[in-house]
């Protein structure tokens, strides 16, 4: 996993570029899952959403965005809640 100092994010947000963050486990024994926070520019705001999904995966498949909604009424093919909209990126990573 690659971690981006602040600069760096900020520069990957102004080129574009959406950034994530892996935030750990979330769900319940049942139906274990997992959180991450993704910031995408959004015609020049930055918009925060929060995924969740099942963990379904295993050591020859573990890209989170392939795994299923933790939600089972999510059926978009893209989810996440949007928690917010910003005008700055260092708000929207903060």
């Amino acid at each position: 996993m690659r971690y981006l100092l602040d600069a760096f994010a900020i520069g990957a947000l102004r080129r574009g570029r959406s950034v994530e963050q892996f935030l750990g486990p979330t769900g319940s024994p049942d139906r274990p899952g997992v959180r991450w926070v993704e910031v995408r520019p959004a015609s020049g705001r930055y918009e925060v959403f929060l995924h969740a999904a099942q963990d379904v995966g295993h050591p020859g498949f573990i890209d989170l965005v392939e795994f299923p909604p933790l939600d089972l009424d999510d059926e978009e093919e893209e989810f996440g809640r949007l928690v917010t909209t910003v005008d700055d990126p260092l708000t929207a990573l903060a």
